[in-house]
């Protein structure tokens, strides 16, 4: 299943918004991937906020969130660390 993690695409993209000057542009990252027979596009954050790597490891968590693995993988470690640590 690690395969459909790595399937996606990270890129940056320019955000045009109006302000009362006039116009401010931002940089910012954007990932996209197939969900169903569909592209999927999300916004990750400001480049000034993150790296390349961020935002990757970002995309990740958010694409195994929507394809439902995420949930089952954090609990099962959450749970084990909390044995751990208790013993």
């Amino acid at each position: 299943m690690s395969f459909w993690l790595e399937a996606l695409t990270v890129y940056k993209g320019d955000v045009v918004k109006k302000t009362k000057e006039g116009e401010a542009t931002y940089t910012c990252w954007f990932a996209s991937w197939r969900e169903g027979g569909k592209v999927k596009n999300v916004h990750l954050g400001s480049t000034k906020k993150m790296d390349e790597a961020a935002a990757m490891a970002k995309a990740r968590k958010l694409k195994a969130e929507a394809l439902g693995l995420e949930e089952r993988a954090g609990k099962r470690a959450k749970k084990r660390r909390f044995r751990l640590s208790e013993t």
